[in-house]
């Protein structure tokens, strides 16, 4: 009967698994509710499923943690980084709209080519982060440029 029911079957440790994933979720959605720890958040919840989840290491929530106090800092630097950099080509891309010229129609499909790289790199740096232990900048220089992200 400890066969079936037991805590070391595939059924109980995929069930752990999906509790742990949640769990995760759960802890970075509260960590999202100010919007400059988004990038804090994800890279904790990187850290977490990586360690915790993907290799079995470590409690979540403690890694969660742990990995939320170490990055909040750069985190919110560069989220509020990627905030203004967002804010000012959108508001850019905003005002070109609003002329009827071919030179305006093509400004704002330069200025939409730039939000999707600036949101590609966006979402890349936190992985970055939660993986390597560098400097913010030099983090955005490897989620920025593809031959010095083969190098790791």
């Amino acid at each position: 009967m400890n066969k079936i029911f037991g805590p070391d079957t595939v059924f109980f440790r995929g069930m752990n698994q999906i509790g742990n994933v949640i769990a995760v979720t759960l802890m970075w959605l509260v960590g999202c509710i100010p919007i400059v720890t988004i990038g804090t958040s994800t890279t904790a919840m990187y850290y977490t499923m990586v360690k915790s989840v993907r290799h079995g290491e470590g409690y979540v929530t403690k890694e969660f943690l742990g990995a939320y106090r170490r990055n909040l800092k750069n985190g919110i630097l560069l989220t509020l980084v990627f905030l203004l950099l967002a804010g000012v080509l959108a508001v850019d891309r905003i005002y070109v709209d609003q002329a009827q010229t071919q030179i305006a129609a093509a400004m704002s499909l330069g200025y939409t080519l730039l939000i999707l790289v600036a949101a590609g790199i966006f979402l890349y740096i936190w992985p970055v982060m939660s993986r390597f232990t560098m400097g913010k900048w030099n983090c955005f220089r490897v989620a920025s440029n593809k031959t010095v992200s083969k190098q790791y």
